[in-house]
């Protein structure tokens, strides 16, 4: 019997909570025939384990993500939109893009975000200049900050990020940094990598523990009352102390979006109203000036061996200029001079 004929027109047009489908079949499958524009597409995967014919009319507002046999060659996921992996894939190329917006102040815990991907990243670009983590083993490249909770210790300084490991980071965003700030979108993204299944494992220490969302958390949820997240805005606490965007977890503040993570005190929800970044930061340096490492010297010039070539307001001239031969790191990309 045909699979196809049993499956009437637009049987998934409304099912919005459907993530993942396995298509174990090889009838062909027509995207417009049973998806709809309001199914609502972005990050859902279509497994197909099959030869299948993908009937695809190109229409972007319904065009799911076809997996065929374990593989796809590009995916670039969407932002604040849920997403369930059951099975791992390989992708030659995947992204995911987020709007950083945040201000941060020096020697004050500000600005930070929190993030959950399914890959192991292998580069993280703003207006297509690649940026790192301070801490990094590398030099030339504009810098931010990123965390991860360490057993022992709380947040402590991280300088890569694993599949569905939860992490929080802060970019660079302050008059007082001058050329070292990072706004804008920021593309995470990795080649010829295994994409792996959806995972809710949190990553904890003996005071909380941080733990992945990968759909949207709200009210009407039965844990939204039990869980903190980060204030996107200022927030004003009982007391009356103001906590600027980005510097501390308040429970039930808001609802939770897919790629953040959420905190959970140690000692029941219960606890504590909210816990400021400030209080947990066990040396991460949320607010040191970024331009010895941002990009306040992402212009400046060194050589293969990392020695500085010149400062970005250095009047000294550059060996660019000069025309000296050989191979420079320049805003974290190679030049050649001949």
């Amino acid at each position: 019997m045909d699979y196809s004929d049993n499956v009437f027109d637009s049987v998934f047009a409304d099912c919005t909570r459907l993530l993942s489908i396995n298509w174990n079949s090889n009838s062909p499958l027509s995207i417009s025939k049973y998806f709809t524009s309001t199914s609502n597409t972005a990050n859902r995967l279509f497994y197909i384990n099959s030869d299948a014919e993908v009937i695809d009319d190109e229409n972007e507002d319904i065009r799911p993500i076809i997996i065929r046999n374990g593989q796809i060659d590009e995916i670039n996921l969407f932002d604040n939109q849920p997403l369930y992996i059951p099975e791992p894939f390989t992708a030659q190329h995947i992204s995911y893009t987020h709007n950083f917006s945040k201000e941060t102040q020096r020697g004050v815990a500000s600005g930070w975000e929190s993030l959950v991907l399914p890959f192991d990243v292998q580069s993280i670009s703003c207006d297509s200049v690649e940026i790192v983590p301070f801490g990094a083993n590398a030099v030339g490249y504009s810098k931010f900050w990123l965390a991860e909770v360490n057993p022992e210790t709380g947040f402590t300084a991280a300088t890569s990020i694993e599949a569905n490991k939860p992490y929080i980071l802060a970019m660079p965003n302050s008059t007082e940094y001058g050329s070292g700030n990072i706004t804008g979108s920021v593309t995470f993204s990795a080649t010829n990598v295994t994409v792996q299944p959806t995972s809710n494992e949190k990553t904890e220490c003996a005071a909380f523990a941080l733990t992945p969302c990968w759909s949207h958390i709200n009210d009407t949820d039965s844990t939204y009352n039990e869980i903190y997240v980060l204030n996107d805005s200022t927030y004003t606490a009982p007391n009356q102390t103001v906590y600027p965007a980005g510097s501390v977890f308040v429970r039930s503040l808001r609802p939770v979006r897919p790629f953040e993570a959420y905190y959970t005190p140690a000692n029941g929800a219960g606890v504590k109203e909210f816990f400021p970044i400030s209080e947990m930061e066990n040396g991460i340096r949320p607010t040191p000036n970024p331009s010895r490492e941002g990009r306040g010297e992402a212009s400046a010039v060194y050589d293969l061996s990392g020695r500085r070539r010149r400062r970005s307001l250095s009047p000294s001239p550059s060996p660019i200029r000069e025309g000296r031969a050989g191979v420079y790191i320049k805003d974290g990309r190679k030049i050649m001079v001949k």
